[in-house]
């Protein structure tokens, strides 16, 4: 199989002679939720199964010179419950030398991928961009961003930087009306990765169309995790957020705390997880409390079974959702049916990643 994907793969880019690897994750989960609903026309609770942001994808890398080489990936999720796909991944082209990373293209903005790293429940229906991104359920800073140029610096004394520049978050060729011209950004990250001690700080910006009432989307976040060694690891983040929307001349604002450890025993691995966010100044009740519980089990290096419990506690003018794929709420939330509804879930799902160099 190996042999005819690298086959494929050099006939489909005729002359390549630069390392390419095939990867991907393919997740699906079995999972018992319920959204509150206390219509009893219809069901507060279902059984379904969920792909979990299941992908593939190609990357590539040509040494140009000595320290000196182009870049790029092609990836994009694949619905194993369903059959739907498409490239809504992290796909661009880049150049990366001794001064750095410059790339192009559709990827996480620094400020998503700044606490990525400490998400213990990642792609499950744990996931923190239940909490962190979003604003009383709506998924903002999470988000991949489009037409995005990426710069992340070099290591430096365990710093490093990472600059991005979004032309537009929905498209940026003319003729353009001034309200898609202000859809667009940028973000901000710094890092320190000292091997036990991970730590930063990351600002976003993002344009949203002018109004009365309108003005950009801002956050701010920081975070720091820290590795105990002997299998423990615990993480902090702290976020402020605004989604842009004044009511009665509030700025629809909160802030949030998220809170995780984990701890490996062998095959095995124990995780908790906390998150809190207040309510937006105008908006009397619209905070949420989260929690979950999580095993796995390592069957391989590959291909790991998992087991989790999720649930979302919305005060009474709050609407925040269980979510998978922040850049996919409609498939992947399970969102309570009504404001001040309680969500929660009860998953178990397998994990397989692969990584086929050629």
């Amino acid at each position: 199989m190996r042999f005819v994907l690298a086959a494929v793969v050099t006939v489909w880019l005729p002359g390549a002679h630069a390392d390419i690897d095939l990867y991907g994750m393919a997740h699906i989960s079995l999972d018992q939720s319920g959204n509150g609903d206390h219509d009893p026309a219809t069901r507060k609770s279902d059984f379904s199964i969920s792909s979990n942001q299941s992908y593939i994808g190609l990357r590539g890398r040509e040494g140009l010179r000595d320290d000196l080489s182009l870049i790029w990936q092609a990836e994009g999720t694949v619905h194993l419950d369903d059959g739907r796909g498409g490239m809504e991944r992290d796909s661009f082209v880049g150049i990366e030398s001794g001064l750095g990373t410059v790339l192009a293209g559709r990827y996480a903005t620094p400020y998503r991928t700044l606490t990525d790293r400490l998400d213990v429940f990642s792609t499950t229906h744990a996931d923190y961009s239940a909490i962190i991104g979003s604003v009383n359920g709506e998924s903002i800073f999470g988000r991949r961003a489009n037409n995005t140029l990426v710069y992340t610096s070099p290591e430096i004394y365990r710093l490093r930087f990472a600059a991005a520049y979004i032309a537009n978050q929905e498209r940026d060729e003319l003729p353009l009306t001034d309200a898609q011209a202000a859809l667009n950004g940028f973000s901000l990250a710094l890092t320190f990765d000292s091997g036990p001690l991970y730590a930063g700080v990351a600002y976003q910006r993002l344009g949203r169309a002018p109004g009365l009432d309108q003005v950009a989307a801002k956050a701010t976040k920081a975070a720091v995790g820290w590795d105990f060694h002997e299998g423990t690891k615990a993480a902090l983040i702290w976020e402020s957020a605004s989604n842009g929307t004044r009511i009665a001349g509030e700025l629809e604002s909160r802030m949030a705390w998220y809170a995780n450890a984990s701890h490996v025993s062998g095959n095995a691995t124990y995780k908790i997880a906390y998150g809190m966010t207040d309510s937006l100044r105008a908006v009397s009740g619209s905070g949420a409390k989260m929690l979950a519980l999580g095993f796995s089990y390592a069957m391989s290096r590959r291909t790991d079974l998992y087991l989790l419990a999720a649930g979302i506690r919305n005060g009474s003018g709050a609407a925040y959702s269980l979510q998978t794929d922040p850049d996919d709420t409609e498939n992947s939330a399970i969102a309570p049916a009504a404001q001040g509804n309680d969500v929660y879930v009860f998953s178990g799902g397998v994990i397989h990643r692969f990584d086929i160099g050629f």
